[in-house]
């Protein structure tokens, strides 16, 4: 079951790096894959091992997404590409088909790494916990009621980027 879940995982991951407490759709996803792949296996077992098993995965995954968007390496400064690249730079091992959810978590996260200062040139003191603060910057985002934050933010960050590269 772990290669049918992290490929959900992997295609989860962009539009959300975090699992909800509860998560009925990740508990759906291991319902199904249990009637599919293991339909004897004894249901809490599976809803334990694959929350256990789903978390780790989330962990992991925005362990590797983190070291790319703040690599310190000399060759990778991804503040300095264009929000697309950004994506693809970050979210490219991600089977995530939603390309408008792709883009709006680049987005949120270029955002979030601009004003923390943790971009390489900004050498702003490392956060604390970045997904933690992160959580709460991508609540309070997704919780706005404006229509246009997306295309608003995203043209704040298309400028940022050009003041990034002068």
């Amino acid at each position: 079951m772990e290669r049918p879940l992290t490929d959900y995982l992997k295609s989860r991951f962009p539009k959300n790096p975090f699992l909800a407490d509860p998560d009925t759709e990740l508990k759906a996803k291991l319902m199904s894959l249990k009637r599919r792949l293991a339909p004897e296996a004894d249901t809490q077992e599976v809803l334990r091992a694959g929350v256990k098993f789903s978390t780790r995965k989330m962990v992991d995954f925005r362990s590797q997404t983190k070291n790319k968007m703040l690599s310190r390496n000399e060759s990778a400064d991804l503040g300095c590409k264009s929000l697309k690249d950004l994506g693809k730079a970050l979210f490219s091992r991600f089977q995530c088909q939603d390309e408008e959810a792709v883009e709006n978590m680049t987005v949120a996260l270029r955002a979030f790494s601009h004003e923390k200062k943790q971009l390489k040139r900004q050498s702003g003191e490392p956060l604390e916990d970045y997904w933690t603060s992160f959580k709460g910057y991508l609540g309070d985002l997704l919780e706005s009621q404006d229509q246009d934050k997306w295309v608003l933010l995203k043209e704040r960050e298309v400028k940022r980027i050009e003041r990034y590269n002068k």
